[in-house]
């Protein structure tokens, strides 16, 4: 993004593809040099102190660093600095005044409970708060006080993509059958005004199409 901005280019679309679990976002995957390990930055949705547990305990040992979702403020920051509205010259009409970020990612929108550390017992405990990757984007926008209107899409599953006439709809796999795939409603969240909607949508729009007069 930093490049982009030099060259003065602000998109106004993101799109974020990766592997992803649950709970989770890869951000900078460090490719094995030589005999080195291979090391993987993480995102998570889980409190910021049992992510600083982990990094800890298992971080260097199983080659990883963990960042909490919880006021990361990374994401908010460059939605906001390095990107710029929709003015709608290749993108749907509908997109015009949005910033749209996409994770073209498996789980991206499959929640769970949060997880802490306990204070007195240093034990892992659950909060009665679910959260996705999406979700906790959203609400660090709202948090950050964001002023932009943001709309986020991801799946709720395992997926591939697919594209289509308007972008891409996103792929899961037929239970029972080996290579059939049917199509997965994409999550799509809003943020605006400090307000965030959610609603379910059939493919994810980036561009504007109009069909030929024959």
């Amino acid at each position: 993004m930093i490049r982009l901005q030099k060259m003065g280019i602000a998109p106004a679309k993101t799109i974020f593809a990766h592997h992803g679990e649950i709970g989770q976002a890869p951000i900078v995957r460090k490719p094995k040099i030589d005999d080195t390990a291979e090391f993987m930055y993480i995102a998570s949705t889980n409190a910021r102190a049992l992510v600083e547990q982990a990094n800890r305990e298992r971080g260097k040992k199983e080659g990883f660093r963990a960042y909490s979702m919880h006021d990361m403020r990374g994401l908010a920051r460059i939605i906001d600095e390095y990107m710029q509205p929709s003015r709608g010259l290749d993108d749907p009409i509908e997109s015009i005044g949005e910033k749209t970020i996409v994770f073209d990612a498996c789980l991206a929108a499959s929640e769970r409970l949060v997880q802490d550390v306990d204070a007195d017992t240093g034990q892992t405990v659950e909060l009665p708060t679910n959260a996705s990757v999406i979700s906790r984007l959203a609400d660090d926008l709202v948090d950050s006080d964001v002023q932009s209107k943001v709309v986020i899409y991801g799946a709720n599953n395992s997926i591939r993509t697919r594209p289509t006439e308007k972008g891409f709809d996103f792929t899961e796999r037929v239970p029972g059958m080996v290579m059939a795939r049917r199509r997965l409603d994409a999550t799509r969240i809003v943020v605006h005004g400090g307000a965030v909607t959610r609603s379910q949508v059939a493919e994810v729009p980036l561009r504007n199409f109009v069909k030929p007069i024959v």
